[in-house]
């Protein structure tokens, strides 16, 4: 296949669009051809010799920021961390600022193949405004690792043959190079492989019988069950969910783990709001305070969820707040007003930069002493100190707080859940497991718990399928029922029969 240039700067402004990395894989010179995998071979294929060359995606390093990294047990030279942390800071900023399509040219560029396909930039840009910001990024970080393999094995990644992706697939179910995949995560790769190829035209080797076959044993081998967060359920493992006391670990533990400082007070109103709402990460990092709204009980609220996983067409949804979450909600936004950030405008959830200073020195602060004293018995005004002076490093307010313009990224949210788990655990909140009990139930927490907590307690109360799907925002039956699978076997009617015998 030729690319026809007049034909597409006939039908794309590509004057509005340099896609440097693109035009140099359009650029492969003709006789360049990759030996494709058609079967197994006795001998491997000998990969390409490795090379200096950074991809233009590739966060810094040491390579980068030619900043020498410590040996194990070792400092940092003068300097060098700063350096190094200045360095990464500026790629996250020019990263983040970066398009879909910027993004789709960097992993496109990246990509070995022997031809070259038509290609519609256009038909590109209408898939990466049509999907959402998460979907593109799935699909940009399996399709780089397709082609990293593919790379490695020396073989085309675009267009692909049948058996290059059953190696692939093998490799990542055997967790070659990584962890090992399960068949949600290999259905997801075969997606991005088969999208990029239809968007340049090109024949999909993921829709080949060699690979269904394939992929369909892989399902028999690994078993199809998604692993699942704790669930954060209000009370813990309670069959009565109004009368019980509470067990094990639960939201009410994590709740009075949080301090009354200024990150405790803002944790306290995380962890209610995404238990009330069952929001997902990137969900409850969105809310604004422009979102609540006042209920029908002036002590509860309602939150407007402008978009959400489901709802990508922006349609929107209402949850509802109890008085526990708007307590908190106006102690987090009373802290925010005294650190000089209007208290119920923009983002709820921020970052906070705490900053521990050094003790003030004693001897300056008797030295200080003095002449304020000498000045107040002389009656000179010359010796008194300015407002400031008595400040040398270190003096002053031990602890400095700042809060951040930004609201907090997606992947904080578990970072919080664990810390405050680890911490009601500490201070002795939840008696009833042993230290191996919480490590298990540690590792398991995320996000994603406080969901399927609320969704449990839904389950548990007595509420219907209907009601649980509404409430949470459940386009679809099979996930409550999944996360209630647990539940529905204490609650079903062998459990009712079998706990009424004696």
């Amino acid at each position: 296949m030729a690319y026809d240039s007049e034909a597409n700067m006939g039908m794309n402004d590509t004057s509005k669009r340099p896609l440097r990395g693109l035009r140099a894989f359009m650029a492969l010179p003709e006789e360049a051809e990759v030996p494709v995998l058609s079967r197994p071979q006795s001998e491997p294929v000998a990969p390409e010799p490795a090379t200096s060359q950074v991809p233009p995606d590739a966060p810094p390093g040491p390579l980068l920021t030619g900043t020498v990294m410590p040996a194990p047990g070792q400092r940092w030279a003068y300097g060098a961390r700063k350096q190094e942390l200045a360095a990464r800071r500026s790629w996250r900023e020019a990263d983040r600022a970066r398009t879909p399509l910027q993004r789709f040219e960097a992993v496109l560029a990246q990509l070995p193949g022997r031809e070259r396909p038509v290609l519609n930039i256009d038909l590109v840009e209408a898939t990466l405004a049509a999907s959402a910001a998460n979907t593109v990024r799935g699909l940009l970080a399996d399709m780089r690792g397709f082609g990293d393999a593919c790379r490695a094995r020396g073989v085309s990644a675009l267009p692909a043959q049948p058996a290059s992706v059953i190696a692939f697939l093998r490799d990542r179910a055997d967790g070659v190079g990584g962890k090992s995949a399960r068949p949600a995560t290999l259905s997801r790769i075969l997606w991005a492989i088969g999208t990029f190829h239809r968007l340049f035209g090109l024949e999909d080797p993921t829709r080949n019988d060699l690979v269904r076959l394939e992929m369909k044993a892989l399902r028999r081998r690994l078993g199809t069950a998604q692993k699942q967060a704790r669930p954060l359920r209000y009370k813990g493992a309670v069959s009565d969910v109004f009368g019980a006391q509470s067990r094990g670990v639960s939201l009410k533990a994590l709740l009075e783990a949080c301090g009354s400082d200024e990150k405790g007070i803002r944790d306290r109103a995380l962890l209610s709001v995404a238990y009330d709402t069952g929001l997902r990460a990137s969900e409850l990092v969105a809310i604004c305070f422009e979102h609540i709204l006042p209920a029908s009980d002036p002590d509860t609220r309602l939150l407007v969820i402008p978009r959400h996983k489901g709802d990508q067409e922006g349609e929107g949804a209402t949850a509802f707040l109890s008085m526990r979450s708007v307590l908190a909600l106006q102690a987090w936004a009373k802290v925010k007003d005294e650190l000089g950030v209007p208290g119920e405008q923009g983002a709820v959830f921020r970052r906070l930069f705490i900053k521990m200073r050094k003790p003030a020195d004693p001897a300056k602060l008797r030295a200080d002493a003095r002449r304020r004293a000498a000045a107040t018995y002389l009656g000179l005004p010359g010796l008194m100190l300015d407002e400031g002076s008595s400040k040398r490093a270190g003096a002053g307010p031990l602890k400095v707080v700042t809060l951040g313009q930004e609201p907090l990224r997606p992947q904080a949210v578990t970072q919080i859940f664990k810390a405050r788990a680890q911490e009601a655990w500490d201070k002795g909140l939840i008696p009833d497991l042993t230290a191996e009990e919480f490590a298990q139930w540690h590792k398991g927490i995320s996000a994603h718990s406080t969901r399927i907590g609320m969704n449990n307690d839904l389950f548990a109360a007595g509420e219907d399928i209907a009601g649980i799907m509404d409430a949470l925002r459940w386009k679809s039956p099979k996930m409550p029922l999944l996360y209630n699978r647990n539940l529905a076997a204490e609650h079903g009617a062998a459990g009712r029969l079998l706990t009424r015998m004696k």
